[in-house]
């Protein structure tokens, strides 16, 4: 889930400024500012995902990636990991997820991981026990648990979709970041270059 900034503009109009004896620093300065305000905006969104989703998994908190830019391309990426894009693209766009199989599984009486997932396994695991059994009740699908005093008890339960809000806000952070660190950061670079250069 890339994204793409044109800063071409910005970046022009300040070249044109700068005294002929230094353009030819200007690429390497480029490539040097793109990266930086990628890594800035890694950061960001990092801290965008600690602070919208309740426990985050450790994965989940490595799932925005960059690439640097160089004096060819000019250049940098900043997006969401594939395998994270397959659960956190509905937190950036919204939209209806659809199960793989035939339903997704939502928790409802079951006790959660510390990050508030169902433990990996726990499905099979349930399924073995002699008190469990899968099937619909009262009309609800789902899981079920028989109980020695009352009814039993749904532990988790089969949807057909589920709607997601956009929660995690890339790409506003993304333009915030942008027109925040840019121009900054190429100056910092820039400067940098020419004194290398002397």
């Amino acid at each position: 889930m890339p994204i793409s900034i044109n800063v071409r503009s910005t970046l022009s109009q300040i070249a044109k400024d700068i005294a002929r004896d230094f353009r030819s620093q200007i690429p390497f300065a480029t490539a040097k500012a793109l990266t930086a305000t990628a890594q800035d905006l890694q950061v960001a969104l990092n801290a965008k995902v600690e602070t919208v989703f309740d426990r985050p998994t450790p994965f989940t908190k490595k799932a925005i990636g960059i690439t640097i830019a160089n004096k060819s391309s000019l250049t940098a990426r900043v997006f969401v990991k594939d395998i994270q894009a397959q659960y956190l693209g509905l937190q950036i766009e919204g939209g209806t997820r659809t199960p793989k199989g035939r339903a997704l599984v939502v928790p409802a009486g079951l006790r959660l991981n510390q990050y508030g997932n169902i433990p990996r396994g726990k499905l099979k695991a349930l399924l073995a026990r002699a008190d469990v059994f899968s099937g619909r009740v009262g009309g609800v699908a789902g899981i079920w648990q028989r109980t020695r005093k009352g009814p039993v008890k749904l532990l988790i339960a089969y949807e057909p979709t589920a709607k997601y809000r956009r929660r995690l806000p890339f790409y506003e952070t993304a333009r915030a970041v942008v027109s925040k660190r840019l121009v900054l950061n190429f100056g910092a670079a820039l400067t940098a270059a020419i004194r290398t250069a002397r």
